[in-house]
């Protein structure tokens, strides 16, 4: 739609989908998880031109649909849209692919053909070597490893449901971990895959497909240093669990007996929606599907019912022209989500360090929609900090460690000020109108580098975390905004709702009494 391409996007019964594959130029497709899903077939099968997303080779789906013969794929936005572009000036192209692959489909791929192959296997044995999966690296090593199925799954399922959400992953494998590990992460296309050096590569099968998708990291003379590993895979005795444990997004930590003793990622796979529904201040109902760990599901429900019903972030409904508001320390969107109901045209930047809690935000955004996110966190300087995280759940993390979290990892923080001063240039905006600040302790060190532009900030909600935040919050905002709400949970813990001075409400009941 960006690009301005005549593209249609609706649900159908399988007659009107075939109907619209027939007759559209291009059908575009794309699989949810990176192996060959069947709306490739159903497309050919009406005679439709088939575009879809690359695979990797352990798919099958070089020698199944062969790219340029019977379909044509692209490896990124910017390619999709340019071979849509190329196929709408050469549709002739398009409908000769289409056609030899319709062609294709009733020679070899009809469900006659399939039907008749399935029970020549169950009552004859027989079963074409077409079906044997040999382009999969895991055909010739797993059954030596079947053991370790349940622990191949439980590295493989939230990598793959990573892998989902991520345009890019950077994993490495220690030296001493199942080569299975690596075969099976081998099916996911966008995986950049190291592993150590010392690492069995000769135990994978003798390809080259699978030698240019496996690097080897040599730690002392490698470029990438003590770069964030987006997935580490290593046994608990390993150097590399200790070292770069801090700057892994994710961790799986194996031990002797290859068994999963330790992870931080498993509750990736683990994920629910759940409807959520209000009613805004006009009386129209509003209503959102969220996502959340479905462990976590009890946490997250008191913390929607905290914005949403019991309004812990205040709506001050006489404050009207809101249309930047920035987010920071968004967690998985939650709040993002109540400034959706109340702000239906804002647009919303939302900042989270965490990778656990910005896996959900990620999904999120496409639901609460006009949701930019930015995986890093905001301070009074750009810097790496220890940020500590809790293995229980998304909702504590902070830089400092605390009972509740501690768990390190190395994360990126950007000076606010700069970032902020950026964006609003290049959007054309003179000031963010709602600012919220949720950073588990890192409140006063923003607003200080905010300090020459929350003048023009409308409403500023934030959390304490101790009595000497809560009042060096009020000095640095003092000059500029008036404490208009609160909810003092104790002394050291509470949310505040600050009012520019300029947009105090002239009403008589509001008056100072002396």
């Amino acid at each position: 739609k960006r690009a301005h391409l005549p593209i249609l996007a609706k649900t159908a019964n399988r007659q009107e989908a075939a109907r619209l594959f027939a007759e559209s130029l291009i059908s575009f497709n794309c699989s949810l998880n990176g192996d060959l899903n069947l709306r490739n077939l159903e497309v050919i099968s009406a005679g439709g031109f088939l575009l879809t997303d690359k695979l990797s080779f352990a798919s099958g789906f070089d020698e199944y649909l062969s790219p340029g013969l019977y379909c044509d794929v692209y490896s990124s936005e910017l390619e999709l849209v340019e071979k849509i572009k190329f196929y709408l000036e050469n549709p002739g192209l398009a409908l000769e692919i289409a056609k030899r692959a319709y062609e294709k489909f009733l020679v070899d791929w009809h469900p006659k053909h399939r039907i008749a192959d399935l029970m020549n296997w169950v009552f004859k044995g027989e079963l074409p070597n077409f079906y044997a999966a040999k382009s999969d690296p895991r055909f010739f090593i797993s059954t030596a490893y079947r053991d370790l199925v349940n622990t191949r799954l439980a590295i493989y399922e939230p990598v793959q449901e990573l892998h989902r959400v991520e345009e890019q992953l950077k994993v490495l494998v220690s030296k001493d971990c199942p080569v299975a590990v690596v075969a099976d992460l081998l099916d996911l296309p966008r995986l950049e895959v190291y592993v150590e050096a010392g690492f069995p590569v000769s135990e994978l099968p003798k390809d080259e497909r699978v030698v240019s998708r496996v690097h080897v990291w040599e730690e002392e003379s490698s470029h990438l240093g003590t770069a964030t590993w987006d997935v580490l895979i290593a046994r608990s005795n390993s150097h590399l669990t200790s070292r770069l444990l801090p700057y892994s997004k994710f961790v799986f930590v194996l031990d002797e007996q290859n068994q999963l003793v330790f992870s931080n990622a498993t509750k990736l796979a683990s994920v629910e929606r759940f409807s959520l529904g209000a009613t805004r201040a006009d009386g129209s109902s509003w209503t959102l599907r969220l996502n959340f760990y479905k462990e976590e599901e009890g946490a997250a429900l008191f913390t929607t019912d905290e914005i949403f019903s019991k309004q812990s972030y205040p709506f001050l409904n006489f404050v009207d022209g809101v249309s930047i508001i920035v987010d920071v320390g968004a967690n998985i969107g939650i709040a993002s989500a109540y400034f959706r109901m109340l702000y239906p045209n804002a647009t919303i930047l939302c900042f989270e360090p965490d990778p656990v809690a910005l896996h959900l935000l990620k999904l999120n955004s496409l639901e609460i929609g006009g949701c930019t996110v930015y995986p890093f966190g905001l301070y009074s300087d750009d810097i790496t900090k220890t940020f500590y995280s809790s293995l229980v759940t998304a909702c504590y993390s902070s830089i400092h460690k605390n009972q509740y979290a501690d768990f390190p990892r190395v994360v990126q923080l950007v000076k606010a000020s700069s970032f902020l001063g950026s964006f609003l240039k290049s959007v054309g905006a003179y000031n963010i109108d709602i600012l919220k600040i949720d950073t588990e302790g890192c409140e006063t060190q923003i607003l200080k580098d905010l300090f020459e532009i929350l003048v023009d900030i409308k409403i500023i909600y934030l959390e304490f975390h101790s009595e000497e935040d809560r009042r060096l919050i009020d000095q640095i905002l003092c000059p500029t905004h008036v404490l208009y709400k609160g909810n003092i949970v104790h002394a050291h813990r509470g949310t505040l709702c600050y009012l520019s001075r300029r947009h105090i409400p002239h009403d008589v009941s509001q008056e100072p009494r002396r």
